[in-house]
């Protein structure tokens, strides 16, 4: 309602009240009845109606574009005042670059919105809980992590409890993000014992004298020393034993899930990072949600992928888990040839690829990523399955910074297929500093740099 009073011309909109209300200055009694003065309230009542429905549109405008919008909180209890890295991946591509960013936790806690048309993924690490790797670059551990699955418009609510050496939380508000939860909740202990097995097993084989432990246990089997062997090498194939029996069971955890919720959105998630030949054998389980919703992108990529390449499990390889990798002679260009033997202190991977294989080059910016954060200790060994000119030029177009070989000979290459029995392509394979064959990877597959994680991460 606009007051009987008259304006001096002045107008203020507030749109808190009715569209309509204007807050004028009073003038004195007398002017009331001023005609020319009625007339100006009047014209300026009708630009204040006009003004009043342009903001409206405006307005309206606004809301409808934000309404494509992501929205998180989170209570934390036991971190008041704090920052916390957020890592946003896109879900609506089968490979997808991250984007991090830093938030600002106070009084314990924080509310974030995200513009988005994609369905997204946020993982929230608090600060002091980042890892680093020896040359000063941060990761994030996953029991260190909140991770949730957003659609757009959507809204997800967390309570996090801080550990001392985990984060447990719960979600709600966005299904698939509070399902995702429950699952992490029942893999978590597994998960953190598994980090604490794997850094006793880091520190033992980075010791002085692990190499020569490893030798005469080697000398020994084969019945060529008879003295004592170093008590080294049997602690670390016991821990070795026991990150790999962690790890079957919380793959176990993850394919029950998928036997019994066939037909929901996290199955799909779980078996796209999945070995190929568990791929094969559990698709046709799936339905409803796990191939129509956030993760059809990611199942179609592998499930095409599988169609086109078929089945390669580790075992249709001439070597497996736990044997020698077989050495062989490269040269790296401007190099003389030597053998690709143990390089102490460091893990080696394998890396067979070639031009003509799309999930090949759509691996290398994560790949280049991974060689950043542990190149200390790590070194990848490209060995493209082309010609001289074809692999040259990939080299120098994706600037991949790692050794890629240059054949000795013609049939160099032919030579380390056969070693390996490599048929399928992107193959991974990753070798310790003591040659041993620790993962062997057909395809582009989660579980790859989830292993590189588990190893190095510490």
């Amino acid at each position: 309602m606009i007051e009987n009073k008259i304006a001096t011309g002045r107008v203020i909109v507030d749109l808190k009240t009715d569209t309509q209300s204007v807050f004028f200055s009073y003038l004195p009694k007398q002017l009331v009845d001023n005609k020319p003065i009625l007339e100006m309230k009047n014209f300026a009542l009708s630009q204040i109606k006009i003004f009043s429905l342009l903001v409206f549109s405006v307005a309206t405008t606004t809301l409808a574009r934000g309404a494509n919008r992501a929205q998180v909180e989170v209570y934390f209890e036991g971190l008041e005042d704090h920052i916390v890295l957020v890592e946003i991946i896109s879900l609506t591509k089968a490979f997808s670059e991250s984007k991090r960013i830093h938030l600002r936790v106070r009084e314990g806690y924080l509310r974030y919105a995200l513009p988005t048309k994609d369905t997204v993924q946020l993982s929230i690490t608090p600060a002091s809980r980042m890892s680093t790797t020896p040359h000063g670059k941060p990761y994030a551990l996953p029991e260190q992590s909140i991770d949730l699955f957003l659609l757009p418009n959507s809204q997800a609510v967390v309570r996090c409890q801080v550990l001392p050496n985990k984060l447990t939380y719960t979600a709600s508000g966005s299904p698939l993000s509070q399902e995702y939860a429950q699952f992490r909740n029942q893999q978590l202990a597994d998960q953190v014992a598994l980090r604490e097995v794997s850094i006793q097993h880091r520190r033992i084989t980075v010791s002085a004298g692990y190499l020569e432990a490893i030798r005469l246990s080697i000398m020994a089997r084969a019945g060529m020393y008879e003295g004592e062997v170093p008590t080294l090498a049997d602690s670390a194939s016991r821990l070795w034993n026991q990150m790999k029996a962690l790890e079957d069971r919380m793959q176990q955890r993850e394919l029950e899930y998928i036997r019994t919720n066939g037909d929901q959105a996290l199955a799909g998630w779980l078996l796209a990072k999945q070995p190929m030949d568990t791929l094969a054998e559990y698709y046709d389980r799936l339905s409803g949600e796990a191939v129509q919703g956030v993760f059809k992108h990611l199942v179609d990529y592998q499930y095409a992928y599988l169609k086109t390449q078929g089945p390669r499990p580790s075992r249709a390889l001439n070597v497996s888990v736990g044997d020698l990798a077989p050495t062989f002679q490269i040269m790296l260009r401007g190099q003389a040839p030597y053998m690709l033997e143990p390089i102490p202190g460091k893990h080696i991977v394998l890396d067979f690829w070639g031009s003509f294989c799309k999930p090949c080059i759509e691996e290398f910016p994560r790949l280049k990523e991974y060689y950043g954060t542990y190149g200390d200790e790590l070194e990848i060994i490209g060995l493209p399955v082309d010609s001289r000119s074809g692999w040259e030029r990939m080299v120098e177009k994706h600037q991949l910074p790692w050794p890629n070989v240059f054949p000795v000979n013609e049939n160099f290459q032919n030579k380390a297929l056969e070693l390996y029995n490599v048929t399928s392509f992107p193959t991974k394979i990753i070798i310790d500093p003591e040659g041993a064959i620790v993962g062997i990877y057909v395809g582009s597959q989660e579980g790859f740099y989830k292993q590189l994680d588990n190893i190095l991460g510490i």
